[in-house]
């Protein structure tokens, strides 16, 4: 017997579930009839306005119902991070032998990532389990690129590279999927839905129906069947064609209307979109069918097929994907739904033969027959790989290299203590804490850190003029003496765990540069801030990381440290795309180390949020090889400039115009200009001009 988890967000029966909940309830109780131990863990159904779980439904496994973590990315990254932390929990009580996980939307990045980067799971075999991809899917139904989309497709990517197995049911996924992340693919057969449905007399009418079951969605072709029957329609055959299936949204829009905008109206009466239905009523749908039509641009392992097949229905399929496999040897007229000539031809020959539509029907009720015997579904002990000993990275008898924790700080009385102690708590022994007042105005802070000197063999003190936090990280840097850089801000705290992971990733891979851990908040805020992998092609757009880094120190100074020109904000994340672009590689690890102190008056709240525009302008311009010259313009005119809406004339202000303009109608400027109204106009002309100047130079605002 075997301890199996299988991971699924989606359960049939208890949450909202489509074809990779079915899968999962029939692949768990195939396991439980072969006497393995397996519970699955999915995403709760909460009572009604209520944020209690819902009791799961009793079945042969055991349910283990999750709630989501906030603060990630996407919904995706905060259900992969909780489904981690279960995991965790559940394999340090007892050993588990396998872990499955759905390529969909990426459920197994994190706990992935923890074997991958700190050991963990060693004696647990991770397996990813072929779905279909999110991105796999989008580039199906030619979705709209976002950023929120792009950051599923790289965990997902992420899973399908570092997974210790990935299976899919067909051949032909394999092949797809070496085209996003090459590796061996090993097949695995799904375990095929029982159908409990008698075998059904078909119910004739005097218009032949053919049925399509499946959402209206771009990548089930389902304008492809409305373009063929419409040829049929036109050839002068008659027939009814029923859609079963709820609605989606492509570009922006109904599908169900855009298919509607498709039909004539002279042949609209023979569509019939009917929506979801229900189960029995779909039993319906399939006795009075006399053909049924799957014209996917691409289909996995579609269980509506199987369904069709077990109701000895004749069935026209896509040659794309996995109905190719199952309708092999006739058991189904397999075409390609892109050829419309094809398409119609194969349509009117079944619709011109009731023999022909009996025959194949039998064919696929003998096919469905061969599929649902057990001996198909692969055991799941082909699948387990034999790992080693635990290596968590730790294991030489060398001592580890010396991290050097550089600190910058400015007047930061009020937490430095708290932040040191944080850093001297760490597990891992080797390491130094580089402080740098980076000329600091209170004299008692200074005096602060001397003594924290002087208290700590670890922690050395360094006092320099003022230069802004891009001068005083690489300064301390140079300072330092390790093999690794550590950064921690001055009102920041450190797990104690916080070196020793870091470490142990860098050590374990060695083609990483950078390490990062998940950001905690504390005392301003509450919750999570989940950074992403370094991936250059959208980290111009959107921070994937934070300053609390772990870095090798040959490539540190290598790309140049900080750009110290940043100084209003936002060095850490241009340094981070500096790398990116050299093709360094930095990866989050999976704990919440960095403690962030939220504070109102951070300069992250402040300083960078008034300089905003500014220090954006200053990114792209700099980067404007990873935009090229178009793309640069646009973001030029739509994001710095920005239409003043109080204005009601429709013209252009910039931020930087916005600010200028705040500040010169401010009260105190308006009351020196109110009294000065009594010198005369030769003497107050030029003294407001010169204060004016002065005023936008000393606030950056000229």
């Amino acid at each position: 017997m075997k301890n199996i988890i299988i991971s699924s967000r989606e359960l049939t029966g208890y949450n909202v579930s489509g074809g990779i909940g079915v899968y999962t309830d029939a692949v768990a109780r195939h396991l439980v009839r072969h006497g393995h131990k397996v519970q699955v863990i999915t995403a709760a159904k909460f009572l009604p306005d209520s944020p209690e779980i819902a009791l799961p439904p009793e079945r042969p496994y055991q349910i283990i119902p999750i709630r989501p973590v906030e603060g990630f990315r996407t919904a995706a990254h905060g259900h992969a991070y909780a489904v981690y932390r279960q995991l965790k929990a559940m394999v340090d009580k007892e050993p588990i032998d396998i872990v499955e996980f759905p390529d969909y939307h990426g459920e197994g990045y994190y706990t992935i990532k923890a074997k991958r980067l700190l050991g963990e799971f060693a004696e647990t075999t991770l397996l990813v389990h072929g779905h279909m991809t999110l991105e796999f899917c989008d580039i199906l139904n030619e979705e709209n690129l976002s950023l929120q989309r792009q950051a599923i497709y790289n965990i997902e990517q992420y899973c399908l590279r570092y997974a210790d197995v990935v299976t899919v049911p067909c051949e032909d996924l394999g092949q797809q999927y070496q085209q996003f992340v090459p590796r061996d693919y090993e097949l695995k057969r799904h375990p095929v839905p029982v159908f409990d449905t008698p075998r059904l007399e078909p119910i004739s009418s005097s218009t032949p129906r053919v049925l399509y079951v499946g959402r209206l969605e771009h990548r089930k072709g389902v304008d492809l069947l409305i373009q063929s029957a419409l040829a049929v329609l036109e050839s002068g055959r008659q027939m009814t064609v029923r859609l079963i299936g709820g609605d989606t949204t492509w570009h922006d829009q109904s599908y169900r209307a855009y298919l509607m905008g498709m039909i004539p109206q002279k042949w609209q009466d023979h569509f019939e979109f009917v929506g979801p239905v229900s189960r029995a009523h779909l039993v319906t749908e399939y006795q009075t069918a006399d053909v049924v039509v799957f014209p996917s641009r691409f289909e996995n392992w579609p269980n509506v097929c199987l369904e069709a097949m077990s109701l000895a229905k004749p069935i026209i399929a896509s040659q794309y994907g996995g109905m190719r496999e199952m309708l092999a040897q006739g058991a189904g007229l397999v075409i390609d739904p892109l050829d419309m000539n094809a398409f119609s031809e194969a349509l009117m020959s079944l619709l011109d033969d009731p023999a022909q539509r009996l025959a194949l029907g039998q064919r696929a009720r003998d096919a469905y027959a061969r599929w649902a015997d057990a001996r198909t579904v692969g055991n799941v002990e082909d699948f387990i790989r034999t790992m080693g000993p635990k290596d968590d990275g730790s294991s030489s008898n060398q001592p580890g290299p010396l991290v050097s924790i550089v600190v910058p700080c400015y007047n930061a009385a009020a937490t430095i203590t708290e932040t040191v102690d944080s850093l001297l708590a760490q597990q891992y022994p080797h390491f130094e804490i580089i402080l740098v007042d980076d000329g600091s105005t209170d004299e008692e802070f200074a005096q602060m850190l001397d003594q924290l000197g002087q208290a700590h063999d670890q922690v050395r003190v360094f006092h320099k003029e003022n230069s802004g936090l891009p001068g005083a990280r690489n300064y301390g840097a140079k300072k330092a003496q390790g093999q690794l850089l550590a950064f921690c801000d001055a009102d920041d705290l450190l797990d104690p765990a916080t070196l020793h992971h870091s470490v142990q990733a860098l050590q374990k891979n060695p083609e990483l540069t950078v390490v990062y851990p998940i950001i905690e908040y504390f005392e301003g805020a509450a919750g999570y801030w989940a950074p992403q992998d370094l991936h250059a092609p959208t980290l111009l757009a959107q921070n994937q990381a934070h300053a609390g880094i772990v870095i090798r120190r040959n490539r540190f100074f290598a790309l140049g440290g900080y750009d110290e020109a940043f100084k209003y904000g936002w060095e850490d994340w241009e340094f981070l795309l500096r790398l990116a672009k050299a093709g360094d590689r930095g990866e989050v690890v999976p704990y919440p180390h960095y403690h962030y102190r939220v504070r109102a008056d951070s300069m992250v709240r402040t300083t960078s949020q008034i300089h905003r525009r500014k220090i954006q302008r200053q990114m792209w311009t700099k980067h404007q090889d990873v935009l090229g010259p178009a793309a640069y313009f646009v973001l030029e005119k739509e994001v710095l400039q920005y239409r003043d809406m109080g204005g009601g004339n429709g013209a252009q202000e910039s931020h930087r115009e916005w600010i200028r303009r705040i500040t010169l109608n401010s009260k105190p400027v308006r009351l020196i200009v109110f009294l000065s109204r009594g010198v005369p106009g030769f003497i107050r002309r030029p003294v407001r001009r010169w204060a004016k100047r002065v005023l936008l130079r000393r606030l950056d605002l000229q």
